[in-house]
């Protein structure tokens, strides 16, 4: 019968261990459900400040292409969100997309959205991306749009030139900006 007993109370020991690994295991899934969480809602409050400010320096400008930046400083390999503006300041409507270049030696690269690149020149060799709406879209008539786009800072210390290139549908270039992103 002893042994009985103490199978029985092991077995209880270990309902009891069980229960209390998954109250612990619910409470860190849900520190972390709110960590996070915050983290996405600050992130959505960004994006709609940046996208408010667009619009309303595109409805009182007459710039086809609105980014005041000249220079971003960003950690080495850091993200960093923005957002530019873009407004069809002619008669007729248009069919325009925004490519992001980065200069390299003597010539600018381009980004594809979403990818982190290896771009290399000789012995300048780094990696740095971009993520944004690479669609061709729709401009009416003194239309502006605000895009929003995510920017890798290059893996390495130093000044870069980026480049924002809006184009028209057969690829010709409506408009245009340059400006560094400074790594530290």
């Amino acid at each position: 019968m002893r042994n009985k007993k103490g199978s029985l109370s092991l077995s209880i020991e270990a309902i009891v261990i069980v229960v209390i690994a998954f109250t612990v295991l619910g409470l860190g899934l849900g520190f972390v459900k709110n960590v996070f969480g915050g983290i996405i809602g600050q992130q959505e409050k960004i994006f709609s400040t940046i996208e408010a400010d667009i619009r309303d320096k595109l409805a009182q400008s007459n710039e086809a292409l609105y980014y005041p930046q000249q220079t971003l400083n960003v950690g080495v390999g850091a993200e960093r969100v923005d957002g530019i503006g873009v407004k069809n300041t002619g008669d007729t409507s248009l069919d325009l997309k925004v490519i992001f270049q980065v200069r390299v030696g003597s010539e600018f690269q381009d980004f594809k959205s979403g990818e982190t690149k290896t771009f290399s020149s000789g012995a300048e060799q780094f990696k740095a991306g971009m993520f944004w709406d690479d669609s061709l879209d729709k401009y009416n008539p003194n239309q502006g749009k605000p895009i929003p786009f995510t920017l890798t800072s290059p893996d390495k210390f130093g000044n870069y030139l980026f480049k924002i290139k809006v184009v028209k549908e057969d690829g010709g270039e409506f408009a245009s900006k340059t400006f560094f992103v400074r790594t530290s």
